[in-house]
C-alpha cells in the first residue's frame, strides 16, 4: 500500500489505493446532526461546457470479479420517518429533475427522466430467476388515510399533448399482460364474473373515469 496519505490537488481529493475501505458520513446508528435548515450532506454540480463528452455528476459501479454469494446493489436510498414522528411534507426515496430552459434551447437526442439499460451477451445464461426491468415491490401494512393508493401514477401537468400514454416495443412477447388477483373484494377485476355492469359477462376490468365507472372486457365467457 502506498505510504502517501490523502492528497488534495486543485480541488481533487485523492485516496491512496487500499485506504480507506469506507468513507463514513454518518451511519444508521450514529447519523449526522442537522446543523442548518435545508442541509445537504453531499453535493456535486458540473457546469458542462464546450468540452462535451458524456458528463456525469456522480458515477457508481460494482464489478463482480469472482464467484460470490450475496446481493449486489449499486445505489440504495432509504427515507425513514422515525417512530411516532410527524413529517409535514412529502416523503420521497429518489427525486429527479430533468429541465430544458429558455426559448431557443434544444435537446437533439431523447429527453429521459430515468433510463434502465439491461444487457447480457448472446449465449449467456443470464439468470436462473426472474428478469425484471422495473420492479415495484411495496409492503404497506399501515392504515391508509384519505388519499388514494396508486401503484403507478403518470401525469402530464403542462400543455404538451401525450402521443402514447404507454409505448411497448418488443420483438415478441408471450403475454401482453399478466393479472394475478387474489379473492377480489374491491370489485376491480374478477376472472369469472361481472364486476362492472349487469350484462352477465365475465372477464371485466373496472375502470374509473371522470364520467363514471367504465369497463374493459377481456373475454365474454369464463376461462376454462
Amino acid at each position: 500500500m502506498s505510504e502517501r496519505g490523502i492528497e488534495i490537488h486543485n480541488g481533487s481529493v485523492i485516496f491512496p489505493e487500499g485506504s480507506p475501505p469506507e468513507l463514513h458520513l454518518g451511519t444508521e446508528a450514529s447519523p449526522l446532526t442537522q446543523g442548518e435548515a435545508g442541509q445537504i450532506v453531499f453535493s456535486s454540480v458540473i457546469d458542462a461546457g464546450a468540452l462535451g463528452g458524456d458528463v456525469a455528476a456522480s458515477y457508481n459501479g460494482v464489478n463482480v470479479s469472482a464467484d460470490m454469494t450475496g446481493d449486489i446493489t449499486v445505489l440504495e436510498a432509504n427515507a425513514v420517518v422515525e417512530t411516532d414522528v410527524v413529517l409535514t411534507g412529502h416523503l420521497r426515496g429518489i427525486h429527479t429533475h430533468v429541465q430544458v430552459l429558455g426559448t431557443s434551447g434544444e435537446v437533439t437526442g431523447h429527453t429521459i427522466g430515468h433510463e434502465i439499460g439491461m444487457y447480457s451477451q448472446a449465449g449467456c445464461q443470464h439468470s436462473s430467476g426472474n428478469i425484471m426491468g422495473f420492479f415495484l415491490n411495496n409492503y404497506l401494512l399501515g392504515t391508509k388515510g384519505i388519499g388514494t393508493y396508486t401503484l403507478l401514477r403518470m401525469e402530464e401537468n403542462g400543455t404538451m399533448i401525450v402521443n402514447e400514454a404507454i409505448f411497448i416495443g418488443v420483438t415478441d412477447a408471450e403475454f401482453f399482460l399478466t393479472l394475478r388477483p387474489g379473492t377480489c373484494s374491491s370489485g376491480g377485476w374478477d376472472m369469472a364474473t361481472d364486476v362492472a355492469t349487469s350484462n352477465v359477462k365475465a372477464g371485466i376490468l373496472r375502470v374509473s373515469t371522470t364520467v363514471g365507472d367504465k369497463a374493459i372486457q377481456l373475454y365474454d365467457i369464463p376461462a376454462v
